[in-house]
């Protein structure tokens, strides 16, 4: 498993997968063997084989009972419910996010789903109900700013103009703004070494905006990772230099010292270049919202004028490569696209 792994990471998805599939059926480490093999197959579009390899993950860990392996169940859960819906199963996908519970926390991006899957349905009640459950959420990582931009088509599909500005003007005031506070402290510090502590400083004591764009960033499970992981780098060197005086004069005290400050230079600058990408990920995904937003907004208008409602198709799209990361822990936050078709002002 650990090499498996270590070739996904690195890159090398073939050869992990015909290393999964070589794990007997009678191992200890089966099922997770066939959870990460489902993962990767369907990173490589072979959802069909990832389907298969998630369900028997599911069964085998469904014998277990320990905290790790209901962990593993809840992770194969929602693997297997983003590739039955990529692969366009979508009553069987959100199945699957109910079978996750009520207090799970992908439960957002089931409601995100659920709306879509009423708005295929020409249900607009349905739709605009499931949206709201994601509009009383605090903005975080769970916090999808694409509902927002939804509900404006919906309204404004439904004949409801004022209702579809009311939506444009939140996402506005919640998401524009944050995306152009996310592009200022992207631009703030190019090195990733000078990144980190400028945003906890953020965080702790900064303007509202600047507070809220850094706390996105943080939350991020790869950074807040990282993070913790200076933090004990650097009690440990708190740790060494209060040490007695002829320990700190020894020999063995000059490699600890030297190892533990290499370390640390190696986190702050991890943690920096995930804290980058982060805001470059939400920024780019912020700005596409925000032209699917400026779209209805024109479209609003001329409709208005005409005095007839428009015609408005929606896809929202999954990201493979971002639905199915290798890493358990890794978060991506741009899990879709979404797009929609403004035809003319004519009603459907």
């Amino acid at each position: 498993m650990l090499v498996a792994r270590g070739l996904a990471q690195g890159g090398k998805e073939q050869a992990a997968i015909e290393l999964l599939r070589a794990v007997p059926t009678s191992a200890t480490e089966r099922a997770r063997a066939r959870l990460l093999l489902g993962i990767l197959l369907a990173r490589e579009g072979e959802l069909g084989r990832a389907r298969g390899a998630l369900g028997e993950a599911l069964s085998l860990l469904a014998r277990e009972k320990s905290l790790a392996a209901r962990l593993s169940r809840e992770l194969a859960l929602l693997h297997l419910a983003r590739a039955e819906w990529a692969a366009g199963s979508r009553g069987s996908s959100l199945a699957r996010y109910a079978a996750l519970g009520a207090g799970s926390s992908f439960g957002p991006e089931a409601s995100l789903l659920r709306a879509v899957r009423a708005l295929d349905a020409k249900d607009a009640k349905l739709a605009t109900e499931e949206l709201h459950r994601l509009h009383g959420l605090r903005l975080s990582h769970a916090y999808f700013p694409e509902g927002l931009i939804l509900r404006a088509a919906i309204y404004l599909r439904d004949g409801k103009p004022d209702r579809a500005e009311e939506a444009l003007k939140a996402f506005a005031e919640s998401f524009v703004k944050l995306g152009a506070a996310l592009g200022q402290l992207a631009q703030r510090e190019r090195d990733p070494g000078d990144v980190l502590a400028p945003l906890r400083r953020d965080r702790a004591s900064g303007g509202r905006g600047a507070r809220l764009a850094a706390g996105v960033v943080l939350e991020d499970v790869a950074v807040d990772e990282s993070a913790r992981s200076l933090d004990q780098v650097e009690r440990e060197l708190a740790l060494l230099h209060r040490s007695p005086p002829e320990w700190k004069a020894s020999s063995i005290a000059g490699v600890v010292l030297q190892e533990l400050t290499l370390l640390k230079s190696l986190v702050v600058n991890q943690a920096g270049s995930l804290a980058q990408r982060r805001m470059r990920s939400l920024e780019r995904r912020i700005d596409g919202l925000a032209a699917e937003g400026r779209r209805i907004r024109t479209a609003l208008t001329r409709c208005r004028a005409a005095q007839e409602l428009p015609t408005v198709g929606v896809e929202l799209r999954p990201l493979r490569a971002a639905l199915f990361e290798p890493r358990e822990l890794a978060e991506r936050h741009d899990l879709f696209t979404l797009r929609l078709e403004l035809g003319g002002c004519a009603a459907r």
